[in-house]
């Protein structure tokens, strides 16, 4: 088995005006920080931290960066709205997903993380309250239904702050929730969730929440009620324990919170976990994290050899020659920056593809004859 340390990965968020909605979405989390209290409030520090998928910034009509503000939404014990917080983002900085030696991706991966954040406080008379950010949409993955991004599932993030007396702080993840494993191989990632005030952790897979819609993709006003968040649809055969369908393992240890992975799938999967805080035996809150999982073949393993086939021409227009393969059964795909399927079909040997309904952009061909594997870069330039 290998042990790694992965990169998890938050909110992806895109912001243009013609494509708000755009599948962008891996995770996000809330975290609190307690700072001071007087008779009749208390004041905390409020951080959600966002991690955007930047794979299309290469073409300006898909980029949609960082939102400037967003919106949370402020509600009470009988889920009646008392107020609403705009963050402003603080921070952004780019992560590189940490991937295991034997793993190497042809996708290109890129990810940036945005913090918003703000102190806020809070009266002691209402007792407990609920935040909520609610966005769309969630980036392409192969667990949840999305019929081939359309309609996109959107993405809640909820925090409860209970001002008890207690003077809690949620908390710490100090990874990102992106991660990489090797089709087929047996990875345990780590959490590594910490509480600063000592508590003990508990730690459990849960179902993935909807959020905003493709019609509202941001809110701009907080509705009366919120409501419990809704599920996500998951495709068939794949669960909030079983991630990679059921013929994978996802397994959360509920003490440590690391996560036994093993995929004989390939693509990006989401999921969530749950963490709950213990003090005196009481369990006093919950968070949770979500986190996307890449799982690529290992590029050194079965590989056809890359120097016998070649692509012409690259860039290509209408269509597309593929040679130097052999003659047998094959099977092949067109996979976009983002890992998602564009066109697939067999052949048997060489080939010739056409791309006149592609747009343009830089793609990879994925070869395979069921045990060999090859990916192959390639372009699309229409005049």
């Amino acid at each position: 088995m290998k042990r790694f340390i992965a990169v998890f990965t938050i909110s992806l968020l895109f912001i243009s005006n013609a494509a708000l909605h755009a599948t962008h979405l891996f995770g996000g989390y809330f975290r609190y920080e307690f700072i001071s209290s007087t008779s009749t409030t208390e004041t905390y520090k409020l951080t959600l931290t966002v991690f955007r998928d930047c794979r299309a910034d290469g073409d300006l009509n898909k980029k949609i960066p960082l939102d400037p503000t967003i919106l949370i939404c402020v509600y009470n014990q009988i889920d009646s709205v008392v107020n609403r917080i705009n963050l402003d983002l603080t921070n952004s900085a780019y992560v590189n997903p940490e991937k295991p030696d034997s793993c190497g991706s042809a996708m290109y991966q890129c990810v940036e993380a945005g913090t918003y954040s703000t102190n806020i406080t809070l009266s002691k008379a209402f007792g407990v309250y609920t935040f909520y950010w609610d966005r769309c949409c969630r980036g392409f993955v192969n667990n949840l239904l999305q019929n081939a991004g359309s309609p996109e599932q959107g993405a809640t993030w909820k925090c409860v702050i209970a001002l008890d007396g207690r003077k809690n702080s949620n908390p710490v993840f100090s990874q990102t929730p992106y991660a990489m494993i090797c089709f087929g191989d047996s990875a345990n990632w780590h959490l590594n969730a910490t509480d600063p005030d000592g508590d003990s952790l508990s730690f459990e897979q849960v179902h993935l929440w909807q959020g905003a819609s493709v019609q509202n993709p941001i809110y701009s006003t907080c509705p009366n009620k919120h409501g419990n968040p809704v599920k996500v649809d998951y495709n068939n055969s794949f669960s909030a324990d079983y991630l990679f369908g059921t013929d994978g393992i996802s397994q959360t240890d509920a003490i440590t919170g690391d996560i036994l992975l093993k995929s004989f799938k390939v693509g990006y999967f989401s999921g969530s976990t749950e963490v709950t805080e213990w003090r005196n035996g009481v369990a006093i809150n919950k968070s949770r994290l979500d986190y996307t999982i890449l799982v690529e073949y290992p590029l050194s393993a079965k590989t056809f050899e890359k120097p016998n086939i070649m692509l012409f021409p690259n860039p290509v227009s209408e269509t597309l020659n593929v040679i130097g393969l052999r003659d047998e059964n094959l099977n092949w795909e067109v996979l976009d920056i983002r890992g998602a399927k564009v066109i697939g079909g067999n052949a048997k040997g060489d080939f010739i593809m056409e791309t006149n309904n592609i747009l343009n952009g830089l793609y990879i061909l994925r070869i395979t004859n069921g045990t060999e594997i090859s990916n192959l870069k390639f372009a699309v330039q229409h005049q």
